[in-house]
């Protein structure tokens, strides 16, 4: 074989393998979440770093972090509101959609008041959290199977359910944030360092019809949070367009 063929053979055959290689590199940031078809729990707390009993909530909250059922029996969440920003130190997690979020649940006769810490599980109002400390036992229904495929920063969510459910449904997914830390200088927790997890950065809500039966969205992740070093979360979960009260939820360890 002439030199120069032999050449060009060679560099065909390194860029192909060039190609599989980022190919196999691709594939290998694909991520799959999934619920199974019994129902997985959202818990989600209302927090606020100028509430001084808040603390001791969101020490509890970040204790799941360690559990070996996470993501598959529970999916933890912490929404951190703003109407306590007022009175000397404005937290810089908390976002005005939070509150709302909190309040739409009094007003869908889910919570008897906004109030922090306040813990919702599974669309109910949970005040026992700090005596029975132990997340509920309960034999959950089967409700459908949701499903995310995550790839270059898309999320690919599927839900098919057991269960009838209305003609539109809503998807909800937050990017969380782990090992979060504030020092905190004014207000009621002045002077103490505060330390959080499952912290919601970003909340995309988004509606589809179902399919013959089943319902997918494409959501596309948001860049600031995907190129970022520190150690993030996604929970996914869905909900009719007119109650908040979830119907199922997954999630899991973003990479």
């Amino acid at each position: 074989m002439p030199i120069k063929q032999s050449f060009i053979v060679k560099n065909k055959i390194f860029i192909l393998i060039l190609l599989i290689s980022g190919l196999k590199t691709m594939n290998a940031t694909a991520q799959t979440f999934s619920s199974g078809i019994t129902k997985v729990p959202l818990i989600e707390l209302y927090t606020s770093e100028g509430c001084s009993s808040c603390p001791p909530a969101d020490r509890w909250l970040s204790q799941l972090k360690t559990r070996e059922n996470l993501w598959q029996d529970f999916v933890p969440i912490a929404f951190h509101v703003d109407y306590w920003d007022y009175i000397g130190w404005s937290d810089p997690f908390a976002k005005p959609a939070n509150s709302l979020r909190q309040r739409r649940y009094r007003s869908e006769g889910n919570i008897k008041g906004v109030y922090t810490p306040g813990i919702i599980f599974m669309g109910q109002e949970w005040r026992s959290w700090y005596i029975q400390k132990s997340i509920p036992k309960v034999d959950w229904s089967e409700v459908g199977e949701l499903s995310v495929d995550i790839e270059n920063n898309v999320a690919h969510v599927r839900f098919q359910p057991t269960v009838q459910q209305p003609t539109k449904l809503k998807a909800h997914l937050s990017i969380l944030g782990f090992e979060l830390t504030t020092q905190v200088k004014r207000g009621e927790n002045r002077g103490k360092r505060l330390g959080h997890e499952f912290v919601s950065l970003a909340h995309i809500k988004t509606t589809v019809k179902s399919d013959q039966g089943i319902y997918k969205w494409t959501i596309n992740l948001p860049k600031q949070y995907t190129v970022s070093k520190k150690q993030l979360g996604v929970a996914v979960w869905v909900s009719t367009t007119d109650r908040q009260q979830p119907i199922q939820a997954t999630g899991g360890w973003l990479r």
